[in-house]
């Protein structure tokens, strides 16, 4: 199992109940903080978190910066050009150092698929996975949820829409876990390259390649920025791929009056996604980011508190 004492290492294997358990808490310190702010808080004020980020981050650097400190966490940040992993060090002397040196907990972000898998069974300190090559981020998807239930409420019987370049993608996995958890139609719409129907159909999802098929059906649709170097694997060219899978003010006429639009960030505007869309009423895209710090407040509690109540 993923939530154990070894820390979230994904969202694979996740029950409904343990997803309920992290975004209850969530929605507790959501509460907390529209009632009295960030203000400071030293229920862990003799605990330490280290950032480990391998990878450029802005939104889950910064949100689990914040939660740590609004929980009153002291704070380790590292990156691996400003450590001695640039040196050479091996990421399993690096780990070892943060723990040797008193860290409680170890959030990772690595390009390499496993990590934290690897690290958690090597220290006695729980470890949160924060993105990890293509496989999971459990912690983008988990603010997702938060997001969509505000929104739309129970899921059970919602369509959730995915669209863009999935196969790349490690929140795309992370999200199909958790939507097909909490008991959601979860679609995946790209082209053939990029979503592979018979593995993700295995896993549990609808794929489709035409947009216009399935776009009117869904209640909340969630896209990506599509990394314009996997274009070179693909038999299309950039405009191309835009004109067919763009959330647009043309495609968006196509959908529920009441369809809620969101995407992982950073926005390429004016590629995967228009500014009139993002900007508009039927946007959650910047109150998901903020749900992202309450998500990571729950985790952190949860593994320097004793785990779901």
């Amino acid at each position: 199992m993923p939530l154990d004492k070894r820390g979230l290492l994904g969202i694979y294997g996740l029950t409904r109940d343990d997803i309920m358990g992290i975004l209850d808490l969530a929605r507790e310190y959501k509460a907390r903080v529209e009632r009295e702010g960030f203000k400071h808080c030293d229920k862990f004020k003799d605990y330490t978190v280290a950032n480990l980020f391998l990878e450029p981050s802005t939104r889950t650097r910064f949100s689990f910066e914040q939660a740590e400190k609004a929980l009153g966490a002291r704070v380790l940040n590292f990156q691996g050009q400003g450590s001695s992993m640039a040196k050479g060090e091996s990421f399993a002397d690096t780990c070892r150092t943060i723990e040797a040196i008193g860290a409680d907990l170890l959030v990772i972000r690595s390009p390499v698929p496993g990590s934290q898998e690897f690290a958690a069974n090597m220290l006695k300190i729980p470890v949160i996975n924060a993105g990890d090559g293509q496989h999971e981020h459990p912690t983008q998807a988990l603010l997702d949820a938060l997001t969509m239930m505000e929104y739309k409420g129970d899921l059970r019987q919602k369509t959730v829409l995915r669209v863009g370049d999935i196969s790349h993608s490690r929140s795309a996995r992370s999200e199909l876990f958790t939507m097909k958890a909490l008991g959601a139609d979860f679609v995946m719409c790209g082209p053939p390259n990029f979503v592979l129907p018979e593995y993700y159909g295995k896993l549990g999802a609808r794929v489709t390649h035409d947009l216009d098929s399935v776009i009117g059906t869904a209640d909340i649709i969630r896209t990506s920025r599509i990394q314009r170097e996997r274009f070179q694997k693909m038999f299309m060219q950039p405009g191309e791929f835009f004109s067919m899978y763009q959330l647009n003010l043309k495609t968006l006429a196509k959908c529920k009056k009441d369809v809620l639009i969101m995407h992982g960030a950073p926005l390429r505007r004016g590629e995967e996604i228009i500014s009139e869309v993002a900007d508009g009423p039927n946007s959650a895209i910047f109150p998901a980011m903020r749900n992202g710090v309450y998500v990571r407040m729950a985790l952190i509690d949860i593994f320097l508190g004793g785990g779901l109540k």
